[in-house]
């Protein structure tokens, strides 16, 4: 049991992030060391300090921390609970996308928590998104049962791809990419541009933030060492153009059977993915290649002469929404169906409340708040409308939790199908 300071005042400091010439802001050194110490990190070195500062300032992020106004002799001179936000586009139909409010970093230390700092944080935060004009928050979450009670439901979600490479590998239909080892100069040039197509065309997707593509392909430890096992390979077309990048870790080989582990493969398309799995089934001394980003919908299962060698297995959350902007958000995405409905939402926070008519015609649709008067088909809560807006939650399953509440029978139903997507959503930012 963690013992709590009993009555303690907070003040909260809200800044842009910022780094010079002459090393990283004080406030912003301060909310480092707190991050670091939230996340059971060590400290980062002070290079590596002002290359987070650095991808910080460029994204535009905010960094917002509570500090206790008295404290103990010897406690820590540094936040007791930190904060970032920073907007980055979510695409929401083909070739379509909305400013969304990223939320990032949020650490309370256990000596401080139950006190209202994540709620007080939290409210300025969405706040500001408001005050940005940003329709959609968004935040990947590691414990899950903390951010329904601010709006945030989960709106996309992937699996663990596990290829058992000692198999023999083929699949079932012919390459159309040829595959070459390339530097670390190479691959982040190239991921940035397949990358854009990916995202364009995928609807989740969410922008990716400064640290990309560096930290990811050439992966930093929390104190700023490189790792030196990272690989990375590219998947030409026959045109010599570049449709996938991937960047892999190898465990290496100690006469035991080998595994890679994907850190990150971004594809324009299946045919240049699936060239990568051909590339990684062949690599020499692995059992065992595992992906632990894939969508829930992944194409490796049905591409592969014998199903048997893949498993899908692990699906977790991804990304949480939380609407701020009803009618922006729902009038944005795209739409695969007709229909009209009448929706209510209720939100404690007040963002989302209301009652609203949806109306989609040819794939587009208009949304409209109404009277109190409008008979209405459905109600649901605000974290239950951010799983369903991208479309990839099962409106029928959310219907029978309970979740939903039917005025005109069929209504869950029909929301669900209006929302539904035939590709599930799905993205390769972390943030």
């Amino acid at each position: 049991m963690v013992s709590h300071p009993e009555h303690v005042a907070y003040r909260f400091d809200a800044f842009p992030a910022r780094r010079d010439a002459e090393g990283v802001d004080p406030r912003c050194d301060a909310w480092l060391d707190a991050m670091s110490l939230g996340f059971l990190v060590p400290q980062a070195s002070p290079q590596h300090r002002h290359r987070l500062a650095s991808w910080l300032a460029d994204d535009g992020a905010v960094l917002d921390a509570a500090w206790p106004e008295s404290s103990r002799p010897g406690a820590l001179q540094a936040p007791v609970a930190t904060f970032a936000d920073y907007g980055k586009p979510l695409t929401v139909a083909v070739g379509r996308e909305l400013e969304t409010h990223l939320v990032a970093y949020v650490t309370v230390r256990p000596t401080h928590r139950r006190r209202g700092l994540l709620r007080q944080l939290m409210e300025r935060s969405l706040g500001r998104a408001v005050e940005a004009g940003r329709p959609l928050a968004a935040l990947t979450a590691s414990e899950g049962a903390i951010y329904g009670r601010f709006g945030f439901g989960p709106a996309t979600s992937t699996v663990s791809v596990v290829l058992d490479s000692s198999k023999p590998f083929a699949l079932a239909a012919p390459l159309v990419h040829s595959v070459e080892l390339v530097t670390e100069e190479f691959a982040a040039e190239q991921s940035e541009r397949v990358f854009d197509r990916f995202h364009g065309a995928r609807v989740g997707s969410i922008g990716r933030p400064s640290s990309y593509p560096e930290q990811t392909l050439h992966p930093y430890s929390p104190t700023g060492d490189a790792d030196a096992a990272v690989r990375y390979a590219a998947a030409f077309a026959a045109d010599g153009s570049v449709d996938a990048v991937l960047c892999y870790r190898p465990s290496g080989w100690t006469g035991e059977p080998g595994s890679i582990e994907v850190v990150d493969l971004v594809a324009a398309d299946t045919a240049s993915e699936l060239a990568l799995w051909d590339f990684l089934a062949g690599v020499d001394m692995v059992d065992t290649v595992t992906w632990r980003h894939a969508p829930v919908d992944p194409v490796l299962p049905w591409a592969v002469t014998d199903p048997d060698s893949v498993r899908v297995e692990r699906q977790r959350n991804a990304v949480w929404l939380r609407v701020l902007d009803v009618a922006e958000a729902f009038s944005a995405r795209g739409y695969e169906r007709d229909g009209e409905l009448v929706f209510s939402v209720s939100d404690p926070q007040g963002y989302a409340a209301g009652a609203y008519r949806l109306v989609v015609r040819e794939g587009a649709g208009r949304v409209e708040r109404v009277a109190a008067d409008v008979p209405v088909d459905l109600e649901l809560d605000a974290p239950t409308l951010a799983s369903l807006y991208l479309g990839g939650t099962e409106g029928r399953a959310v219907a029978r939790s309970g979740r939903m509440r039917e005025l005109t029978p069929g209504a869950a139903d029909r929301f669900a199908r209006l929302l539904r997507t035939d590709s599930a959503p799905y993205g390769v930012t972390e943030f």
